[in-house]
């Protein structure tokens, strides 16, 4: 177990909450690393200015190939080891609400999936509102994080990690 024991009401009485700015520094690198990637994917084959110009086919390629980059990018990343890169900078760690142990894939799968959904279906706002909600939230969950039953933590150098797992033979 990441932390220490959990309320009944599944609120932790001893792991820091990750911070605001630390989880938009975060989402920042991430969210450049994706770009990038997706550039450096897309460029060579589409041209450089695929995502927002040229025909509706070009464009839509190289939104499935930042869908997938994304997709492999945050759901591999949280599902083997709890943070993405831009997470590993800022010292957080993505983990179960109800008792801070390692996330499932499936769990990080949902959690960018409901983003992803949400922010489509409403033109954006909804992507605004999900991830605005950490500033008022008690536990700072975006709703990605309540609808995936996470929370991200900060991961200091002294706390056990969930996800590294004993060898017993």
């Amino acid at each position: 177990m990441y932390g220490r024991s959990l309320d009944p009401a599944g609120y932790e009485t001893g792991l820091e909450y990750g911070g605001r700015w630390r989880r938009l520094i975060a989402a920042f690198v991430d969210g450049l690393i994706v770009y990038l990637v997706t550039w450096l994917l897309t460029a060579p084959v589409l041209g450089l200015g695929t995502m927002y110009e040229g025909g509706f086919a070009r464009r839509t390629a190289a939104n499935l190939i930042a869908g997938v980059v994304a997709f492999a990018y945050y759901v591999l990343q949280h599902g083997r080891w709890g943070r993405t890169l831009g997470k590993r900078v800022m010292s957080l760690r993505v983990v179960r609400a109800d008792d801070a142990d390692a996330i499932s894939y499936g769990q990080a799968a949902w959690r960018l999936l409901f983003e992803y959904l949400v922010t489509v279906a409403t033109c954006g706002v909804g992507g605004l509102v999900d991830v605005a909600w950490i500033l008022w939230d008690k536990r700072r969950q975006a709703l990605h994080d309540k609808v995936a039953r996470t929370i991200v933590v900060r991961a200091r150098p002294e706390m056990p990690d969930p996800y590294v797992k004993e060898h017993r033979f």
